[in-house]
Formats: C-alpha cells, structure tokens, sequence
C-alpha cells in the first residue's frame, strides 16, 4: 500500500526507520565509515581519495526555498491567487484561505505605504560569508503550466528592495548569482508528478540569471520515486535535494552522502545525483511538526551534525529566507554555521557539492590499481 500525507507527500511517520529508532542515525553510513576507517590504518600507502575538498571533515550543504519575497502581497499577486484558484483542483477550504490571506496581505500594504520588513534578504548572504560559506536559493518560476494552490505566488518583475536598492526579483536573482551563491530551481507542485513542466520551469531561471540551472529541489517536497527522478533527468537538471521532510528532521535514505536516483521502471541508475535533505526549519519549528524551541532545536541539529561528522557524510540544510526577522529560526540557523564552521565543515552550494562528487568519483575511476586487492 503506497501511504501518503494530505499533501501527497510520504512523510517520516510511514518510515520503517523511524519505527525501528533509526530515523536520527546515518545507519547505512556507519559501518562503512567504519571499514573505511579500518582500512587507513591497514594500509597507509594506498592513495585514498579525500571525502571532501581541503581536508574538510564533512559537508554543510546549505539551501533556502524562496516561497515568499514580499510580506505585502501586490495586486497582481491577489488576482494570481483567484486565477489559480479558479483553474485549480485542490479542496475548497485551503483555496478560500489562501485567497484570504492574500488580499488581507495586500489591502494591508496599500494601507501601511511602509517599508517590507523583509526587504532586507542579503543579510543570509552576509552571514554566510562571514564564514567563507556558500548557499543555494531555489526560486520558483514566473510562469506556471499548471499552477496548485500550494505554490509561490511571486513574479520576476515584482519590485522589492535587495541590499538598500530598488530592484526586481530577477534583479536581485542576478545580484546573488554573481556574488558567487548558486540560484537554483524551485520546481512547482504538479512538476514532480507530470511531464512537460519541468524544463519549461528550468528554462526561466536560466533566461533570467544567463546561465545554466543544475539543481531543484521540488516545492512542497512534492516527490514520487517512480517517476519525479525521471522527469528531472528529462529536463535536463543534474542534482536535487527534495528527498526529506516537512514535519520531522533525519536521514529519510539512512545516509547523509549524495547518491544517484533509481529508475524503477528500467531498473537502472539515473543521471541526477540527490543530496538528501536532513534539516528544514519549518520541520523544527512550525506547529503541525516537532515544535521545537531554539535551545532543543539546536541541541537536536547538533546531535545529527555530530553523526555526520563522524562518518565524513554531508548535512543539508533548508532554511526559508522570509523567516529573516524570527529570531527564532534566525538564531538558529547561525548556531548551526558557527557549529560547523568551528568543526572545519565545508559550507557548500547543492551545485558545488555535485561538481566535488563527480570529480572525485571520476578519480576514483580512472585511478590506477596497486597490486590484488588494493583499492584506488
């Protein structure tokens, strides 16, 4: 019986690992780390491949879901929102309070005339920088073929303040992208279930940054194995970091390294690496999830970043960027960089962490053998 969520989503109570206290622990990591382990001591002079770049001791993949860019929704943004619902095949109820909130937001813009208290998104840049970190933003596209009542409801030409200047979203996608963090897709609901989106959405973010998009991670963690892998290998994007959960935190695969998708119908490897998504703050804080405070939150993150560590995986992060001014989240996301940076992490994009592991596993391959038995 395939068991799904109200949202279509195969979230972490259906987990067999969760059932069997698994959940928290990278379990198909260990032993292996541990025979890795094992074997350097065994044999010193073999030329053993580095996990990471620099000697780093793991990766911190660090993402943001770029849901919302403006906490006064526009016009437009109101008559998007009745359009989709009237085109729309979702429930009634979450069509009308979406609806709602859209105009209460916008009708209280027009009344307040004031500054968008979220109109400061650079300070994620910021703080990661402080630390030579480096992060993804997954942006949703403008146009939608077959738009849900879950999706983002912003435009590449709305007009926001980025860095104390007026500009628009594709403006200030720009202004990311050249800063050196990675812009990358944010698929839309139905794009993880139906063909023909997908590329249409990738070929927006490209049109706007002028360059190519590799990575996705789907909105809503809207994701089925049979067939979401494929569609991403036929739009020709290269990794994805959609596999994890809205309500709880943990290693969904058993892992915390990257690994290539599985095609079920041909029983075969696929040319998408996924980089499982271990940590979200809506997972930790909101109040259909774990409802964590900052002190367990962290106390929380901190016991899987110590698991990671342990094995030289990678821990990804999945922090929403129109939560800037909770102090909450906010507070909690710098403890985890600071943790991490303090323990030598590599602070990486899902597009450098894809560009690393190919290179590695291409030097791997093409590495000479030392006589029966060795390994490259």
């Amino acid at each position: 019986m395939r068991t799904r969520d109200q949202w279509g989503n195969w979230e972490w109570p259906f987990a067999e690992s969760q059932r069997e206290g698994k959940l928290y622990r990278p379990w198909l990591d260990e032993p292996l780390a541990e025979l890795r382990h094992c074997l350097m001591q065994e044999y010193p002079e073999w030329p053993w491949e580095p996990l990471w770049p620099d000697g780093r001791s793991f990766a911190l993949c660090l993402t943001h879901d770029v849901d919302i860019v403006s906490q006064h929704a526009t016009g437009w943004a109101f008559l998007r929102s009745f359009y989709r619902m009237r085109q729309a095949q979702e429930r009634k109820k979450e069509q009308a309070k979406r609806l709602i909130w859209t105009g209460i937001s916008a009708v209280s813009g027009w009344i307040r005339n004031s500054k968008d208290p979220l109109w400061h998104y650079e300070d994620w840049l910021s703080l990661e920088d402080r630390f030579g970190f480096r992060s993804t933003f997954f942006f949703f596209p403008s146009h939608l073929i077959k738009p849900a009542v879950w999706d983002a409801n912003y435009h590449f030409d709305d007009e926001i303040i980025f860095a104390k200047r007026p500009m628009t979203v594709s403006q200030m996608m720009q202004v990311i992208h050249r800063a050196g963090w990675e812009i990358g897709l944010h698929g839309s609901y139905y794009s993880a279930t139906e063909t023909g989106i997908l590329r249409c959405e990738r070929e927006q973010i490209e049109t706007v940054i002028e360059d190519t998009v590799i990575s996705i991670r789907q909105h809503w963690l809207h994701y089925d194995i049979t067939r979401t892998p494929r569609l991403q290998v036929e739009a020709e994007l290269r990794c994805d970091s959609t596999q994890g959960f809205n309500r709880s935190i943990g290693f969904r695969a058993g892992t915390s390294f990257p690994y290539w998708c599985w095609d079920h119908r041909t029983q075969s490897a696929l040319p998408i690496l996924e980089i499982p998504l271990h940590v979200m703050d809506g997972a930790l804080f909101t109040t259909n999830a774990l409802e964590y405070d900052a002190e367990l939150a962290v106390h929380h993150c901190i016991q899987l970043m110590d698991r990671v560590a342990q094995v030289g995986g990678c821990l990804t992060l999945n922090w929403h960027p129109n939560y800037l001014n909770d102090s909450k989240w906010w507070s909690v996301y710098q403890a985890l960089l600071e943790e991490g940076a303090r323990r030598n992490a590599w602070g990486c994009t899902a597009g450098q962490l894809y560009a690393w592991w190919i290179q590695r596993e291409s030097r791997l391959q093409w590495a000479p053998s030392h006589g029966i038995g060795a390994m490259p």
